[in-house]
């Protein structure tokens, strides 16, 4: 039996024979999950009661539960995670007992986030079709064959792609590295084939993101410049962009490793990165009335851009992409007039924006209940 710490309470809180007891069958957990390594879902999320009980008693502000956490010597984002397994005891059940604690607190929030984004589909699915506007189109393709004729888009494909990190996608299963790359490549052939001339590509993507299949991080901004430069795309520039609303870009994940050592520290990113190439000539040479004011210009040129992320529920799919970043993307960009496409137009942002900014906004999805998400959005 572990011995018990002197509690050096804050706000005036006295030590007590509970609380002793209590503290005593924390770090006698502590002993089975974090120091010895056995990290079984049910061990862990006994451990978690037990926090949630010693927190219910200590002071939230003021350092009181810091401080406990530091005395009993649990890590805050690890002692969070034992928390959120506490607080989700139903959604264990049928998980498997050698599961990772990682993995399982990404299928709790996985399952919160699909109920939200199921009540928005049905939303849509009895919401009355009105038509789309005579400048869009929004069709179901895969993104490797659009359908379209060769050179047909002239002037933006604007889009964040599927990251396959475990996001719940009806169309693209999460798949290893390797046919994930293989992916990338064939999607980036048929993005130089419907490119016309002097067309502008923007990607959304992240700048890593971790193999859960080989446990390692990788380079995931990395593979998509390699595939894009194969294809034919010439580089002009990449624009980093931070969540403003900290949802860590649908990649939940706040594991910084060994934190108090140099052992395996692990350095997370909370940016975004747009990578903007082109075809043919990067300067249109056009002279035409632009909607962009200079002042605005002159801010967006600067590339890090702070802009609040979407919330999956809200839009009824697991990543959608925040409006203000396909605004300023198809501002600085194009034209009125000019042709915004979103091969994976999921709940149809990219194809509003473009319409409410006047330009022609084409989408396609293969998700059949995407397209439809993004035909009703667009046509409201």
């Amino acid at each position: 039996m572990s011995q018990t710490p002197t509690l050096a309470l804050r706000d005036g809180l006295a030590t007590n024979q509970a609380m002793d007891a209590l503290t005593t069958a924390i770090l006698d957990q502590k002993v089975r999950v974090v120091d010895t390594g056995i990290l079984h879902l049910e061990s862990c999320r006994r451990l978690g009661e037990l926090l949630l009980e010693a927190r219910a008693q200590l002071p939230h502000h003021g350092g009181g539960w810091f401080a406990y956490l530091d005395e009993v010597g649990i890590q805050q984002d690890r002692a969070q995670n034992y928390m959120t397994l506490a607080r989700n005891s139903e959604d264990l059940r049928s998980l498997p007992e050698d599961l990772t604690v990682t993995a399982a607190i990404a299928h709790i929030r996985s399952q919160r986030q699909q109920a939200g984004m199921l009540a928005r589909q049905a939303d849509v699915a009895q919401a009355e079709w009105t038509g789309l506007p005579d400048t869009a189109e929004i069709w179901q393709a895969d993104a490797t064959d659009t359908g379209l004729a060769d050179g047909a888009v002239h002037g933006l494909i604007v889009f964040s792609p599927p990251y396959s990190v475990g996001l719940t996608y009806e169309s693209i299963e999460d798949c290893n590295w390797q046919l994930y790359a293989e992916r990338v490549r064939s999607w980036c052939r048929e993005l130089w084939r419907i490119a016309g001339d002097q067309t502008r590509v923007a990607v959304n993507v992240a700048n890593d993101v971790w193999d859960q299949q080989e446990d390692c991080p990788r380079d995931l901004e990395h593979l998509w410049k390699a595939c894009l430069y194969a294809v034919g795309f010439s580089y002009r520039c990449t624009i980093d962009w931070i969540d403003g609303n900290g949802q860590r870009n649908g990649r939940g994940s706040h594991a910084f490793g060994s934190v108090d050592s140099a052992n395996a520290p692990h350095v997370l990113n909370p940016t975004e990165r747009v990578i903007v190439v082109y075809k043919g000539a990067w300067n249109l040479r056009r002279h035409q009335e632009h909607d962009l004011d200079r002042e605005a210009r002159l801010a967006w040129l600067l590339g890090v851009w702070n802009i609040p992320g979407e919330h999956r529920a809200q839009r009824g799919h697991p990543a959608p992409f925040p409006e203000e970043l396909v605004r300023r993307l198809v501002l600085l960009y194009t034209y009125p007039g000019d042709t915004v496409y979103d091969p994976f137009c999921g709940s149809g942002t990219a194809p509003c924006v473009a319409h409410q900014l006047g330009r022609r906004a084409w989408g396609s999805d293969a998700w059949p209940l995407a397209v439809q998400l993004s035909q009703q959005r667009l046509a409201a």
